[in-house]
């Protein structure tokens, strides 16, 4: 019995070996971003007065024109802007279709895409978490289409919000 049992592991063996290995996943820009629990830089018991609330979950400036600087990205600007999102909520930003080849949104550690989901990230407090980040729109100033979406609770639904980049909506 001893010399059927080491040639068949010895066979086992070899075959374990010699299998291809898995080729590595290929990084690639992704278009839709979930972070479990993205990195806030602060918490405000209220939004702040140049932002308006949507479903009572996301507060976005719409009421005051974003100052573009250059990206870093030929023919991209960035507007530096906060993300405040209501701890209490999930939420998902999408760049409205229409304007998916020239606009992206980001916070975060996230790369800037058309579309970011911010989960519940803290038990029952109802600050907004805030998330460093901003707008990057390409070939000037912009009026950036965004939808809304929320549901967790009171408020649920789809809202839309435009994003004055440069020039006002």
């Amino acid at each position: 019995m001893k010399f059927i049992a080491l040639p068949l592991a010895c066979l086992l063996l070899a075959v374990a070996c010699t299998s291809e290995p898995k080729p590595a996943p290929t990084p690639s820009r992704t278009i839709t971003q979930t972070p479990a629990c993205p990195q806030a830089i602060d918490n405000l018991a209220e939004p702040l007065p140049e932002t308006e609330v949507f479903l009572d979950a996301v507060a976005l400036p719409t009421r005051e024109v974003l100052q573009p600087n250059p990206s870093g990205e030929p023919d991209w600007l960035f507007a530096k802007f906060g993300l405040l999102v209501r701890a209490t909520r999930t939420v998902t930003l999408t760049v409205d279709p229409s304007a998916a080849e020239w606009a992206r949104i980001g916070w975060s550690d996230l790369d800037y895409s058309t579309e970011l989901t911010i989960p519940v990230c803290s038990g029952t407090d109802s600050r907004f978490r805030v998330y460093a980040g901003g707008y990057e729109v390409r070939s000037g100033p912009r009026c950036l289409p965004l939808i809304v979406r929320s549901g967790d609770g009171d408020g649920d639904g789809t809202a839309r919000a435009r994003i004055s980049v440069g020039v006002a909506c």
